[in-house]
């Protein structure tokens, strides 16, 4: 968890940093669908990698790994726009302080709740069925993307109120989603524990 959280967020801020740079030059809601797009994609490589070697195989190590990932990225990030604010607002302390607390509170039911939410499915699939290409893998990935996309455009208000109305729904969805694949996968493990009964007679 620890090594997906460094090395992951780490790609992954490097990746969609790049991406972003170079290819989106504006912050048009279709361009917010595509930074969701990068950010989401991205966030995925180093979990990707960790699924193909293929040594830990039930939805809670994926949900786990993705969780540990997206807080990565969402770490990394919040220590970009805390230097933004730090350098537009020629130092204030009280500035970055809030930025830092509210972008720490916020990253659970953001970056981790999405990540944590396509690694379980992904897992899970393979878990369950054996295969990986599933359509329901690519229904969860568009609806992160979607999610992330709405939470950005939520930040694009300038009525403080509309902002965190926004985030407020978008974080209840974000965290009940993942909250009943955390479940899912708990009684699956939990399953998996319990010893097997032979038939009677």
């Amino acid at each position: 968890m620890a090594t997906c959280f460094l090395v992951g967020g780490v790609i992954g801020s490097v990746f969609a940093g790049f991406i972003e740079y170079t290819t989106l030059r504006s912050s048009s809601i279709l361009i917010l669908f595509g930074v969701g797009l990068i950010e989401e994609t991205t966030k995925l490589i180093f979990p990707v990698i960790m699924f193909i070697r293929g040594r830990y195989r039930s939805e809670a190590d994926g949900l786990l790994f993705g969780v540990s990932c997206g807080m990565g990225f969402a770490a990394l990030e919040t220590m970009g726009y805390g230097l933004v604010s730090l350098l537009q607002t020629q130092g204030n302390i009280g500035t970055l302080q809030e930025v830092l607390l509210i972008r720490g509170l916020l990253s659970p039911v953001g970056h981790a709740a999405w990540t944590g939410l396509v690694c379980a499915v992904l897992w899970r699939q393979r878990e369950k069925t054996g295969k990986i290409l599933r359509p329901v893998v690519f229904s969860v990935f568009l609806l992160a993307v979607v999610l992330h996309a709405l939470w950005d455009i939520s930040g694009t208000s300038s009525n403080v109120t509309v902002n965190y109305l926004g985030y407020s729904a978008v974080g209840v969805v974000s965290l009940t989603l993942l909250i009943l694949r955390l479940r899912d996968a708990r009684k699956v493990s939990m399953a998996a524990k319990l010893p097997s009964v032979p038939p009677l007679g």
